[in-house]
């Protein structure tokens, strides 16, 4: 962007954006304002472009770049928590199977959930989060993760609805270890996995990007996160290790990575700012005889 502005001369901004990168793509192409949608996840990205396109052929942008790098995400832990873990019991908490409740409670490695304050996080009855439990019913039979509340069917969540327990430890919530995320972000495939490998977590959502940020430094806790985002990089984040993507299973134990990655534009940027178009497809230095600067 800052190329785009300070050595192309155009007017730029970022945003708005969403926290689903289906949204992120309707607000660029529903708003006459934006112009490039970038690190739009193929996974994510490719069923809901086409479908979109299909009812809007008019608003459908162009995928013009595939970034030169992937991207991957999941439930990570911190130092301070995997190598006092490691210390404790001579297994590793970076692997999904050394979770197991089989292997007995190890919450006294993590904080528990009353130490994070109610206000940092989100009601587990959010609209998109009440609209998961049919398929998590459908693949996991766990009917008692739901109840009717005046007639509705919701999340048997804990601690004044805040945090959704796994089946493994629902009846002792004290030996759950907290996970927390943001704006939702992989909640339903983690509490598929808790599911079906015995893991016994507290999930929760954090309700401002702040809390996201600073809970997991804060608190001995998994996170959500995800690459090539920085916000947990110099902390020395490592990713939990579950089975390898499969794309056709129907309970989702798997994790994506290597994922490769779009930039989409209105199909107009090319004729009117061809250098930006050049630029952003190019991804090159820019220099008085660049290309992107010669008339």
């Amino acid at each position: 962007m800052i190329l785009i502005k300070e050595i192309l001369g155009y007017h730029t901004f970022q945003g708005p954006t969403s926290g689903l990168i289906s949204g992120t793509y309707n607000i660029a192409a529903n708003n006459p304002d934006i112009h490039v949608a970038t690190e739009l996840w193929d996974y994510l990205i490719v069923p809901h472009q086409e479908a979109f396109d299909r009812a809007n052929p008019d608003k459908a942008m162009d995928r013009f770049k595939t970034m030169q790098y992937v991207g991957t995400d999941g439930m990570y832990v911190f130092p301070a928590m995997y190598a006092q873990y490691y210390a404790g019991t001579g297994r590793s908490i970076e692997y999904y199977k050394d979770l197991n409740a089989s292997w007995g409670d190890y919450s006294s490695f993590f904080s528990r959930m009353e130490d994070i304050s109610v206000s940092d996080l989100a009601d587990c009855n959010s609209a998109r989060l009440l609209g998961q439990i049919p398929n998590y019913l459908a693949v996991t039979g766990d009917t008692d993760a739901v109840h009717m509340v005046d007639g509705v069917q919701k999340w048997k969540c804990y601690n004044q609805d805040r945090w959704w327990l796994a089946p493994t430890c629902r009846s002792t919530p004290n030996t759950c270890a907290p996970y927390t995320t943001y704006s939702q972000w992989a909640y339903e495939p983690l509490r598929q996995k808790a599911g079906a490998f015995d893991i016994p977590l507290a999930m929760g959502d954090l309700a401002t990007w702040g809390a996201y940020v600073s809970t997991p430094k804060t608190y001995n806790v998994f996170t959500y996160w995800w690459y090539p985002d920085a916000t947990f990089k110099a902390d020395g984040a490592i990713k939990t290790i579950f089975p390898p993507y499969r794309a056709d299973e129907v309970i989702l134990t798997s994790d994506a990575s290597d994922v490769k990655m779009y930039s989409t534009a209105d199909v107009q940027l090319g004729n009117v700012a061809p250098k930006v178009l050049f630029l952003l497809t190019e991804q090159l230095p820019v220099s008085a005889n660049h290309p992107a600067n010669v008339s």
